[in-house]
């Protein structure tokens, strides 16, 4: 173990409503028998990204170019990484990409993160075949949660976003995540292709027993910066959710 940064892991600390904390510049990773005291806060989430990889290019993707790159993480630096901050009082790990099932190592990564005494180790996936294949691997107590995007509430409007056959893919394997035990939840953007129909997530979750649906708001950013269309404005985002709290309270699943 060196003392040069680590730059992929991006921390998260208590101190705010959305875990991110930021260490002081110019500030390095010291050796971990040396750790006392950490000056800018505990840490407590992790968010690695393995992989740039990804197999769809969704209009709304943050990551931008750098899906063309794909690189992904080799797996002693991750390994290298996940023991540094959990080290630093890390516990609960977000593992992310790209894609981060496309990561040949992936479900290494999941079983040495729980090795490592991560209390908490959740992912998020586009649900394609591929990540079934992963998923059928791993086991619902290898996750605290597992964190599926959809985006929209029937096919037409996901695959808009997503492309041809995306929404039935994502579908299949969540509802075997759920039958199988895994804690399955749902994450929506919402969009201009999906205000109209993304509450009715509300209803696939019920049927298929999903624990919670999240929405969330599309930003140009990514490649969502050329596709501003999609974009809504901060009226209609709070009218959605004016409606979103109307409908919630009938249905079992959280919002």
């Amino acid at each position: 173990m060196t003392s040069d940064p680590l730059p992929i892991a991006r921390m998260g600390g208590d101190s705010d409503g959305y875990g991110h904390a930021r260490m002081p510049r110019g500030a390095t990773v010291p050796e971990p028998d040396k750790i006392n005291h950490v000056a800018y806060g505990r840490f407590r989430n992790v968010y690695l990204y393995i992989t740039e990889a990804c197999q769809l290019r969704c209009e709304h993707c943050y990551m931008g170019d750098r899906l063309e790159r794909a690189l992904k993480m080799p797996l002693p630096q991750i390994v290298d990484t996940l023991a540094t901050w959990r080290r630093l009082g890390g516990s609960k790990l977000t593992i992310l990409g790209g894609e981060p099932t496309l990561h040949p190592d992936y479900c290494t990564v999941v079983r040495v993160a729980n090795q490592l005494g991560y209390e908490h180790v959740i992912t998020t996936t586009n649900a394609q075949k591929p990540a079934l294949r992963k998923f059928c691997q791993l086991d619902p107590s290898d996750f605290a949660y597992v964190q599926v995007s959809f985006d929209g509430g029937r096919a037409a409007s996901h695959d808009r976003i997503r492309g041809v056959g995306t929404f039935s893919a994502a579908l299949e394997t969540t509802t075997d995540l759920t039958q199988r035990g895994f804690d399955t939840r749902i994450i929506c953007t919402v969009n201009q292709a999906n205000r109209g129909d993304a509450t009715e997530l509300l209803d696939t979750a019920d049927d298929i027993g999903v624990s919670l649906v999240k929405f969330h708001v599309f930003s140009t950013i990514g490649i969502g910066h050329g596709h501003g269309e999609l974009a809504m404005t901060p009226p209609e985002w709070v009218e959605f959710c004016e409606a979103l709290n109307h409908l919630a309270p009938g249905h079992r699943t959280r919002v």
